[in-house]
């Protein structure tokens, strides 16, 4: 009977761990091809974050930020003054949601911003994390070998295409 319950451990863990494992491999997708895919790409810096509960498509209860970027410039879409992007995870009271494949944001971060919509029109981040490319103090892109020189090269390209 120990054994069973043994190997009844060992299988529910295995399968419990299967999922993290797949989305630990997903593919990432190059920056041409997240461009393409994006209704709107722009540089801007983050002004305010206003972290909601909200019910995903699937009626799970998330803490999403709506997240308000101050737009520098449009490599992508209409010209705008400001995109409000609602980013999955934040904090409210004494509870956070840690997304695992999105960085957060604070105020005052810059940065590349890869958007498309959901159903409901709503922005958010193109191929969730991967739409968030953070700028460093000298315009790089971190954990990324792009600049925001890169980027808008890419854009224009594409642009061209």
């Amino acid at each position: 009977m120990r054994s069973v319950f043994k190997q009844a451990l060992f299988l529910s863990a295995v399968l419990t761990a299967q999922p993290l494992t797949l989305v630990a491999q997903s593919p990432r997708a190059d920056l041409p091809d997240r461009i393409r895919g994006a209704e709107r790409v722009v540089a801007g810096r983050v002004v305010s974050i206003d972290p909601v509960m909200q019910q995903n498509e699937f009626g799970d209860i998330l803490i999403v930020s709506r997240t308000t970027v101050e737009i520098e410039e449009t490599f992508k879409g209409p010209a705008a003054a400001t995109l409000v992007l609602e980013i999955e995870g934040g904090t409210i009271g004494d509870q956070t949601l840690m997304v695992s494949d999105i960085e957060p944001l604070g105020v005052g971060d810059r940065g590349v911003f890869i958007v498309g919509r959901t159903s409901t029109g709503a922005f958010v981040p193109y191929l969730r994390g991967q739409g968030l490319l953070k700028l460093d103090s000298e315009n790089q892109v971190s954990g990324e070998p792009w600049s925001l020189g890169d980027i808008r090269s890419a854009a224009r390209a594409q642009a061209a295409r």
